[in-house]
């Protein structure tokens, strides 16, 4: 059984797996800069980053009210506060999906799309390391070997025909196995062996964001979607969507 990366808002990941096609490849990873052209401002990029955190730390399962009041609420607001224009549509896009979550409702890909505008700005208004990375033929491509410890600002553009997501994982510290040794193992050993540090998506066409706080130690990305789209399919691992990669 393939491990499984849950968050409470963001989209369940389930699996994905490799037909064959297509290549990795490696591109250097740019540098984290404090300021850029189109810069948010440092209040705003840190409201950003409160927002991954807040989603990708929820309880399994459904966002119970404490975990929404407690913890995505604060974030939000810090969102608003930091006065960066760009964000406040989101930023209350995301209000309406806490709402409706509160209200019982199932909110989850409209909280996905919401962090994903937040994140897009950042992407380039943060000065935070960028990662660009493509979905093609089951391959994740352009992805770098190294990358350099601190904030790092993925995106994922899908030029395939079906849905693909990049769920970043961190090995444990000492973990000398490979990613796809450790997809392996059954999902409750799996777990205890990795972290689960961000995931984005993107439909055909179309480009996810986000943003991570990267620490030393070995990392590898994978696409958990179903072979073909739909809700459910069996994972195909280790052939599916895996990539390694350092951080230094």
């Amino acid at each position: 059984t393939a491990v499984a990366g849950g968050t409470a808002l963001l989209l369940v990941v389930v699996a994905c797996s490799d037909d064959g096609g297509g290549d990795e490849a490696s591109s250097a990873a740019g540098e984290s800069t404090t300021t850029t052209e189109a810069g948010l401002g440092a209040d705003a990029c840190e409201a950003v980053l409160g927002v991954g955190t807040a989603l990708t730390n929820g309880p399994d399962g459904p966002p119970t009210p404490e975990y929404l009041d407690g913890e995505v609420q604060p974030a939000i607001d810090a969102v608003v506060a930091s006065g960066a224009e760009s964000l406040q549509g989101p930023a209350a896009d995301l209000q309406a999906a806490v709402d409706a979550a509160l209200a019982g409702e199932d909110s989850e890909e409209a909280a996905f799309g919401a962090y994903s505008a937040m994140a897009a700005e950042a992407h380039t208004g943060c000065g935070f390391a960028t990662v660009d990375v493509s979905a093609v033929n089951y391959a994740f491509v352009d992805l770098p070997a190294t990358l350099p410890a601190g904030t790092a600002s993925f995106s994922l553009t899908n030029e395939a025909e079906e849905d693909h997501e990049l769920v970043l994982l961190r090995k444990g510290d000492g973990e000398t196995r490979t990613a796809e040794e450790l997809l392996a193992l059954p999902q409750d050993e799996a777990e205890t062996l990795v972290s689960f540090v961000g995931v984005t998506f993107a439909g055909p066409g179309e480009t996810g964001y986000v943003a991570a706080e990267l620490e030393t130690g070995a990392y590898f990305t994978v696409c958990f979607l179903p072979v073909g789209g739909g809700d459910q399919g069996p994972p195909d691992l280790p052939g599916g969507v895996v990539a390694e990669f350092e951080v230094t």
